[in-house]
């Protein structure tokens, strides 16, 4: 018999320059572990690179049900608190530095139109709130870097499906600890599956 929770399909990034645990990576892995009550989560690891990052998840996509929900996480190296990404482009900031296969943003950005996300991010940040989630904020920047690549990708397969999409850039291990990391995206997950 087919399981009727829906089902979350989350990445993080594994390590990249200082990074060497990356905590999107293991929020994403936690959570395939131990999803919210009601939900089923599969997740994957993609590598910090513009060409086989999209690659590992149209693989994801392809591997069981039909998701209800796509969910990336990546890390901010700069930012406290969790950043709820409006909009993804194809342009990609050309001096950023490179990916860990070397290669640079020039080869990868691209002519397009932006595209935003499905989410009310307002009522999602009034619900984190009401958790007690005050270190989230609404960024309109996915940060020009392969997180941003991988936003615009998980974007235009959500809208082929007709099912949200979303890309949360979580803090440094420093500022939020792991299992607060875990805690705060699960609710995430829960907020947007509850809204559909």
């Amino acid at each position: 018999m087919a399981d009727p929770r829906p089902l979350a399909l989350v990445s993080g990034f594994g390590p990249f320059e200082a990074f060497g645990v990356n905590p999107s990576a293991e929020v994403a892995r936690a959570l395939a572990a131990r999803p919210p009550a009601g939900l089923r989560v599969r997740s994957r690891i993609l590598p910090v690179s513009y060409a086989r990052a999209p690659l590992v998840w149209d693989e994801l996509l392809a591997s069981g049900d039909p998701p209800e929900l796509l969910l990336g996480l990546g890390v901010a190296s700069r930012r406290r608190g969790f950043s709820l990404e409006r909009w993804a482009k194809p342009q990609l900031k050309l001096v950023l530095r490179q990916d860990v296969d070397g290669r640079s943003a020039r080869e990868f950005s691209v002519d397009g139109p932006r595209l935003r996300t499905s989410v009310d991010l307002a009522r999602l940040l009034v619900a984190l709130r009401r958790r007690g989630v005050k270190e989230a904020s609404i960024s309109r920047t996915a940060g020009g870097y392969v997180c941003e690549h991988i936003y615009h990708h998980l974007l235009a397969h959500a809208g082929e499906r007709g099912v949200p999409g979303l890309f949360v850039h979580v803090p440094p291990l420093r500022f939020a600890p792991l299992e607060r990391q875990i805690q705060v995206i699960g609710w995430v997950l829960e907020e947007l599956l509850s809204a559909r």
